[in-house]
């Protein structure tokens, strides 16, 4: 189960002395360690999430012994406790929340390995747990499904032992009664199945009977009032595993095939298309495993919109246990031309220069300028910046710090406060006290009152969740080395590069681009706790710069963006979109402030998902306007009433973005 930051707490299940013991996840790093185990060996149990984001663990085998008692697991201390108990000890079941404080529970099997109809609502407050009216048969691996209207139904469990009954109707106890509310076309027996971002369930294959093993090749939607079909999968799965990746695409990998094949194929469901197609294969046929989505970005409304899929443990062809981890997610293929992008914000003295770069500062005293871009970028699996900058009219005044003339240097931020920070002029390089921070200063003065070693040295500086300091000391600083490439201030172009990939920070620098080998490298190096970063692993990212008593100028020429889709995301004050790309064609905003209006016009066909973000000039959202997809010009409506001043009009539709001035007088 995702326990939040990339990370996934795995539960029990069957293996030798290890059905109590635990395990976390983390698919940043890709490190797994053992958690607290359970209080009892448990497999074929359920795991739901509480309101608190709690795991409340219900029943399971535990060495053929059926299990009654209810254990949670805190978050917060990481620790299991006993909350109460069931009627009767059952594996093989069905559990859902029928509010913040009763689970409904429903079949399986008891200690004879016998299914059962027997249903009780388990109270958590009490740990009490009370009989209700009997599921209308007996049956075992029954699945949960709940649609948008909030409504669960529990379908595909089998009444005995193999070719037993099943049923194609999902039941749901409403008013103290089972009632059918969803039907499949197909009787199948423990069909794959997952909760959809937008509410809707997906519901995955299933088996017609065991002997001999026949399985459903059939994928369904089901939206609390209707199931749909989508299609075929290009083979027939029981015990598979389904996770969503985006909003439109889920995968189901692995699982048993018809005459008890053991697959290591998958499908891609397009869930917006209704269509499916043949997907990547794992790396060896599995059955049995555990399939999980970890979110790495989020959307203004805090739905995720973009996921790993993880697939863990079970059992081989030959029936082996399996103790291997795959992961599924797009390959670190995007690029971004940050300064060329129009999603970045520049703060302080930072302007554009006519050659394309921007200007942080110039050879003016006591300045300081930033860029930021304005998307946030997903941390969690990984980036690598590149970028060249030059530096010019360096001079020391009458403060010679014994090296090469001019200050104070340039610095990569990495950020979880906003895009609109500037921090301290001088030796604080324009991002000393920027809070959530993390800098790796390319620093080119000597100010021995922050323990610099000389005047030409790179530095990786934090503050943790307080403000990032400049002092090249405990606990600030990460890592530093003087043995560095001269940064001279006299126009010559420098290359740097700084990757960070599974907690380990390199960063290089040369004049040529080659980058032949890190001038620093810092391990243990985990972004998502330093900075305080919530559980898509986001943050803005841009570089400052600085000058004090001595100055020079620092110009940045380019900065290429590269990582793993997650690349984006947060705009401004928490809204969030998926990577900005360059839009073709023109677009214009007409704003007329006096009527509380605009005009959107432009060239390119916005999907229904466009929205406008107004900005004021420190970079904050006042308000957003969805506007009508399909057409190419509209009038909207504004959520306020703009006062006097500069605003940004920015508009975006998931995939591209733009952004447009706008200046009201009155």
């Amino acid at each position: 189960m995702h326990i939040g930051h990339g990370k996934v707490l795995v539960i029990g299940g069957i293996g030798p002395s290890r059905d109590r013991n635990c395990e976390i996840i983390d698919v940043n790093t890709g490190h797994v360690e053992l958690a607290k185990p359970m209080l009892r060996n448990r497999h074929t149990h359920t795991a739901l999430f509480d309101k608190d984001s709690n795991i409340i663990v219900i029943g399971g085998y535990d060495n053929g012994a059926s299990v009654d008692e209810v254990e949670r697991y805190d978050r917060t201390t990481g620790t299991w406790s006993v909350i109460g108990s069931l009627l009767v000890g059952r594996a093989q079941h069905a559990a859902y929340w029928l509010d913040d404080d009763r689970i409904l529970v429903v079949g399986g099997r008891d200690e004879s390995i016998v299914p059962m109809a027997l249903a009780e609502i388990f109270t958590v407050s009490t740990g009490k747990s009370v009989r209700i009216r009997s599921h209308p048969f007996p049956m075992s691996t029954p699945v949960t499904v709940r649609g948008r209207t909030g409504q669960w139904a529990v379908v595909g469990g089998r009444g005995g032992q193999k070719n037993s009954y099943r049923e194609r109707y999902g039941y749901s106890y409403v008013d103290s009664a089972w009632t059918r509310t969803m039907a499949l076309n197909d009787s199948v027996c423990y069909p794959a199945t997952t909760q959809l971002w937008d509410g809707r369930a997906l519901i995955c294959g299933g088996a017609y009977q065991e002997e001999p093993f026949v399985t459903s090749d059939r994928a369904y939607v089901f939206d609390g009032t209707q199931v749909h079909e989508i299609g075929r999968m290009t083979d027939g799965r029981q015990w598979a595993g389904v996770a969503q990746i985006s909003p439109s695409r889920a995968v189901v990998a692995g699982g048993n095939a018809t005459n008890v094949v053991v697959l290591s194929s998958s499908d891609w469901i397009d869930l917006d298309a209704g269509s499916i197609r043949p997907g990547p294969s794992m790396k060896g046929p599995r059955v049995f495993h555990g399939t999980v989505s970890v979110p790495t970005a989020y959307g203004l409304d805090g739905v995720p919109t973009n996921a790993v899929a993880l697939v863990i443990g079970g059992r081989d062809e030959r029936d082996s246990l399996l103790s291997t981890i795959e992961i599924l997610a797009r390959t670190c293929s995007d690029s971004i031309d940050a300064i060329r992008d129009d999603a970045v914000r520049m703060a302080g003295s930072t302007k554009t220069m006519d050659d394309d770069g921007v200007l942080l500062t110039d050879a003016i005293p006591f300045s300081a300028g930033a860029i930021w871009r304005t998307t946030k970028v997903s941390t969690g699996l990984g980036f690598t910046v590149s970028f060249r900058f030059r530096m010019m009219e360096g001079h020391d005044g009458d403060l010679p710090d014994g090296s090469l003339p001019g200050a104070d240097g340039i610095v990569f931020v990495v950020q979880n406060d906003g895009p609109a920070q500037v921090g301290k002029v001088g030796e604080g390089i324009g991002y000393d006290g920027t809070p959530k921070a993390l800098a790796v200063e390319f620093d080119t003065y000597l100010n021995p009152a922050y323990s610099d070693p000389d005047g030409n040295h790179i530095a990786v500086q934090t503050g943790g969740l307080g403000p990032c300091r400049a002092e090249h000391v405990a606990p600030y600083n990460l890592g530093i080395t003087t043995k560095v490439v001269a940064i001279v201030p006299d126009g010559r172009i420098y290359h740097g590069r700084i990757d960070y990939h599974g907690r380990t920070l390199k960063i290089y620098l040369d004049t040529t681009g080659r980058f032949d080998w890190p001038a620093l490298v810092v391990n243990d190096v985990d972004l998502a706790p330093l900075l305080g970063l919530d559980p898509s692993t986001t943050a803005w990212i841009g570089f400052t710069s600085a000058t004090g008593k001595s100055v020079e100028r620092h110009e940045l020429l380019s900065w290429t963006l590269d990582g793993c889709s997650g690349l984006a995301t947060s705009v401004a004050d928490g809204v969030v979109s998926p990577v900005p790309k360059e839009l073709t064609g023109s677009t214009v905003i007409v704003p007329m402030p006096s009527q509380n209006r605009g005009r959107l016009y432009t060239e390119v066909v916005f999907g229904d998902n466009t929205v406008i973000v107004l900005e004021d000039a420190a970079g904050r959202a006042l308000g957003t306007v969805h506007v009508r997809g399909g057409e190419l010009r509209q009038g909207f409506e504004l959520p306020f009433h703009p006062a006097a001043g500069s605003y940004l009009v920015r508009i975006t539709d998931g995939m591209h973005s733009a952004s447009v001035p706008w200046i009201v007088l009155k």
